[in-house]
């Protein structure tokens, strides 16, 4: 969910190139953590969940590059014709 609100927050901050920034530096931080550990420590395991986490942020990540360009616009939203009543 962290990873859903620093997409949309870097998305509204810096468009595409703030979410390619974004996911970057995750990758690169989960793929650190995974290979560079201190005295031999496993921080990411074997296992399912680690797999979906290193796999799932650039997933996270893509996804907010999916969302329309108008939910970020600061202009104001046209209103339509009121009904007769």
């Amino acid at each position: 969910m962290v990873v859903l609100v620093g997409g949309v927050f870097a998305r509204s901050a810096a468009d595409g190139v703030g979410v390619f920034l974004f996911g970057l530096a995750g990758v690169l931080t989960s793929q650190t953590m995974t290979f560079v550990s201190p005295n031999g420590d496993v921080l990411v395991t074997d296992e399912v969940l680690s797999f979906v986490w290193l796999l799932g942020l650039p997933v996270a990540a893509a996804l907010t590059m999916l969302t329309p360009r108008r939910w970020y616009s600061d202009a104001p939203v046209p209103r339509r014709g009121r009904a007769a009543g």
